[in-house]
């Protein structure tokens, strides 16, 4: 299978997906209001980014690349480098000379440091390890023999920077905009050290440059990973999750704002046991409602009224709008079905029956108020 059979079998399915998202558009819904964690989150993610970014300049230490030296190169080029390199860099030095003349101590340890490193250089195997695992291994590991134990060395400091750019992205990814980034994130980084820890322990290239120049694989796993971190710093950053909201969090809307409701019915049909349970306020109650009734009698008689109504009316497409309503309702119930979010909502236990004939008072008695006729309307008398 070639790469392109690959690609369309990968991508084919997932366009056809999107196109009938495109094309089968349901009713709109509303977007959900941008706070300050979102903010945060973006500009910890791009500060991240940018500290990888600033890993990436960080010049790394190869030695043979500074002796401009193949790794496969014979020992005497290679001691003819490192002579000139040294009286380039340390006028004074003498081989094999115990350099009393460099008085700066740091300058001592630096100049034992490069014969040592030179003397462990000398075979190409050597070369071809100090390559693939760094300048660091092959200088402060004391007890390296073979390249096991030079990848035991450099794995810590590897891991390390991976976890830490796991656990920023944790962090950055803690509001629900950037929760598609904790999955996507995880698997990038996965990718990401499986392909390093392949080129640094199975893979076997070629340590040269187009110059022929000895070229590290450890130090270019490193600019490699701090790139691979920053773009998807700056990415998660960047991009964010669709405003829309879910079915899911569309039906939990829905059940907030019906239990509002009915707390809401519960406490009117309490308050209004209250009212019909003294005399003098069941009087005021009802000729309020007579009131009220008159009044909204008087408006909808009235011919201006009647004509602003049916105007109002005709520039809503009633048919296309209980059209909408069915399908985002039945959208909604389907999905809460789908995914058993609807077993969750207990519909067999019947809300208690408050009624203004018998309502329980504080004080534990009940009272038991008389039911008056309903009031006729005006419009029947």
């Amino acid at each position: 299978m070639s790469y392109w059979q690959l690609a369309l079998w990968i991508g084919v399915p997932f366009l056809i997906s999107k196109a009938r998202a495109y094309f089968k558009k349901g009713p709109g819904r509303p977007t959900r209001p941008w706070s300050k964690w979102d903010t945060y989150s973006s500009l910890f993610l791009g500060l991240v980014g940018l500290i990888q970014l600033a890993l990436c300049t960080r010049r790394q230490p190869n030695f043979l690349g500074e002796l401009s030296v193949h790794p496969e190169a014979p020992s005497f080029v290679v001691r003819n480098n490192f002579r000139a390199y040294m009286y380039r860099q340390y006028p004074t030095w003498r081989e094999g000379s115990p350099n009393t003349e460099l008085t700066l101590p740091p300058e001592q340890s630096r100049v034992s440091d490069l014969e040592k490193l030179y003397d462990s250089l000398k075979s190409a195997d050597q070369r071809k390890s100090y390559l693939r695992y760094g300048h660091d291994a092959h200088t402060q590991c004391s007890w390296c023999s073979d390249p096991k134990d030079y990848l035991a060395f450099v794995m810590p400091s590897v891991m390390s920077s991976y976890a830490f750019m796991l656990g920023c992205l944790g962090v950055g990814t803690l509001t629900w905009r950037k929760a598609l980034w904790r999955t996507y994130g995880t698997i990038a980084i996965a990718i990401i050290f499986l392909v390093e820890l392949y080129m640094i322990s199975l893979h076997e290239p070629t340590f040269v440059d187009k110059n022929g120049v000895s070229s590290s694989l450890f130090n270019g796993c490193f600019v490699m990973r701090h790139v691979a971190f920053a773009a998807l710093a700056l990415m998660a950053a960047a991009i964010n999750k669709k405003d829309e909201w879910t079915d899911e969090d569309l039906l939990k809307d829905i059940l907030a704002k019906n239990q509002v409701m009915y707390n809401r019915s519960q406490a009117y049909r309490l308050a209004r046991a209250a009212t019909l349970g003294d005399t003098g306020m069941r009087r005021k109650f009802m000729e309020y409602y007579k009131e009220r009734e008159a009044v909204n009698d008087a408006v909808n008689r009235d011919l201006e009224y009647k004509e602003m109504r049916e105007k109002a009316l005709q520039s809503y497409d009633l048919e296309k709008l209980m059209e909408d309503a069915q399908h985002l309702s039945g959208q909604i119930v389907q999905s809460a079905i789908d995914e058993g979010l609807i077993e969750r909502i207990d519909v067999t236990q019947a809300p208690p029956d408050i009624s203004p004939a018998a309502t329980s008072l504080p004080n534990g008695t009940t009272t038991v108020v008389r039911e008056e006729p309903a009031v006729r309307s005006t419009r029947d008398k």
